[in-house]
């Protein structure tokens, strides 16, 4: 029913158009990646690398976008999470960087930064409930897959609406 509603708004936003395919692609493709860490905490590469090459494709043809838009996004998406999972005491995988590449790929730079500011309010707005509830520790893993390509998808549906709508607030 979930996957109705969110294919009944894509439908409503884009109709029959490029855009509406390619937002319904990404939701196959990348919601099956987030699925699959969710319940693994694995993202295994035959499934990350295939995402950068769709994200790089769909992201090439968006309408106001073109490959390198597409491609900075993509090493703007791989950088951000690289630096965070490098980083010390950072409990984020391998896989989450790959995946933050093709949703970089797709939504293009800025719209990636975005995506990701999103990912990460929404999972600090989650951990700190499942925290407070005591579901899970301090020392517990949380997946962070769904979180990114949420805030990916944010970043396609309204990124643009909501910078245009803050810049125009900020002067």
């Amino acid at each position: 029913m979930m996957t109705f509603m969110i294919y009944a708004l894509i439908w409503e936003r884009y109709g029959f158009s490029y855009q509406g395919a390619a937002t319904a692609i990404y939701i196959l493709v990348f919601g099956y990646i987030a699925i699959l860490d969710l319940y693994t905490q694995s993202i295994p590469n035959y499934l990350s690398f295939p995402a950068i090459a769709i994200g790089l494709s769909l992201g090439a043809f968006w309408p106001g976008s073109d490959l390198v838009e597409a491609a900075t996004g993509a090493l703007t998406g791989f950088g951000v999470m690289l630096f965070i999972w490098v980083a010390p005491r950072m409990s984020i995988g391998a896989g989450d960087v790959k995946l933050a590449a093709g949703i970089g790929a797709i939504n293009g730079f800025p719209l990636i930064l975005f995506g990701l500011l999103t990912a990460f309010f929404c999972v600090g707005i989650t951990a700190i409930i499942i925290l407070s509830a005591r579901v899970l520790r301090r020392s517990d893993n949380m997946a962070f897959a769904p979180f990114l390509v949420l805030g990916g998808l944010a970043a396609l549906l309204w990124g643009d609406s909501i910078s245009t709508w803050y810049l125009d607030r900020l002067g």
